[in-house]
């Protein structure tokens, strides 16, 4: 079993690593703060990160693009087969080989689909936490405590979330009518930017 730790991502930080994540793994930054992606390691599904100031590792896999295969994965999520697909065999290996490579796994950042990706890897003791944005939530999901999840009250994909209710969430207020923009990760910039996520808490520090 690898050891695991957790850590606190910022509200800016979070945005970043998801945004990073949508993109071609040769197309993203070197750096998230101080975290450092590893291209190796990373795909265009999954970005693995190390931050060699606090020796913390942070995987973020990417949500849903705009294939075929991706909407069928949401097809298996919502039929309760995720487990099963491609993607999330490819998760487990990115994951397993980020552990191999750095000893453990601190936190995994998710988008939409990817919080079943998270939710997975967490049940299976594989990292220290998960912070997720508007997470495609299922019925019948059930929610760990050391799980920090943040939506829009305006989307769709979450709003299972909301008759879930966890004192440790955020739910951020709509902006727009917009529900892309609503299920983005810039619902992020309505947080203020001092704010931090995990082990499963929002904390936001005021100096």
């Amino acid at each position: 079993m690898p050891k695991v730790k957790g850590g606190a991502i910022s509200s800016n930080d979070t945005k970043h690593f998801i945004s990073q994540s949508y993109l071609k793994n040769s197309q993203r930054d070197d750096a998230v703060g101080d975290y450092l992606l590893d291209r190796e390691l990373s795909s265009d599904r999954a970005a693995v990160y190390f931050n060699p100031i606090t020796q913390k590792t942070l995987v973020c896999n990417r949500g849903t693009a705009p294939t075929l295969q991706d909407w069928s994965n949401n097809l298996a999520l919502a039929r309760g087969q995720y487990n099963d697909t491609a993607r999330m065999k490819h998760a487990l290996d990115t994951q397993n080989a980020a552990i191999e490579k750095y000893g453990s796994v601190d936190t995994n950042v998710g988008h939409s689909q990817s919080q079943a990706i998270a939710s997975n890897l967490n049940r299976r003791g594989l990292t220290g936490e998960i912070i997720t944005v508007n997470g495609a939530t299922m019925p019948w999901d059930t929610q760990a405590s050391n799980e920090t999840r943040i939506r829009s009250k305006g989307d769709v994909v979450s709003a299972v979330q909301s008759f879930l209710p966890r004192s440790r969430n955020l739910t951020i207020d709509a902006a727009t009518m917009n529900p892309l923009t609503e299920h983005s990760a810039s619902i992020l910039d309505r947080v203020p930017s001092f704010t931090v996520f995990g082990k499963g808490f929002v904390r936001t520090y005021f100096y």
